[in-house]
């Protein structure tokens, strides 16, 4: 038992930061940069609770959020139509090669 978690282990802290998100990219690293530098810049001035460095600090929260969503839903729904593709096509081995198992359809 003790072996399988340490191989468990180092799987885990030897995969890439983006192995889980394959569709992350560098504009989500780019917005994730501003909305951390933002927020840095509103603690070090004391956490304001409005004004223009509170704003700018929500505008980036905000978008990158926003992205992050919208790159989640896209991988979600191109999944989805590959997967219906395949069914439509008649395609058994594409659809169960997708990652579906024990599917009742």
């Amino acid at each position: 038992m003790n072996m399988s978690l340490d191989i468990i282990i180092f799987i885990i802290n030897n995969n890439k930061k983006k192995f889980l998100k394959f569709w992350w990219n560098e504009e989500l690293d780019l917005l994730k940069e501003d909305s951390i530098q933002s927020d840095k810049l509103w603690k070090a001035v004391g956490k304001p609770r409005s004004g223009q460095i509170f704003n700018k600090r929500q505008t980036y929260r905000a978008r990158y959020r926003k992205r992050i969503r919208e790159y989640e839903r896209a991988s979600t729904e191109v999944y989805t139509n590959y997967l219906h593709e395949s069914l439509l096509r008649k395609n058994n081995t594409d659809f169960w090669n997708a990652g579906i198992p024990n599917s009742n359809i």
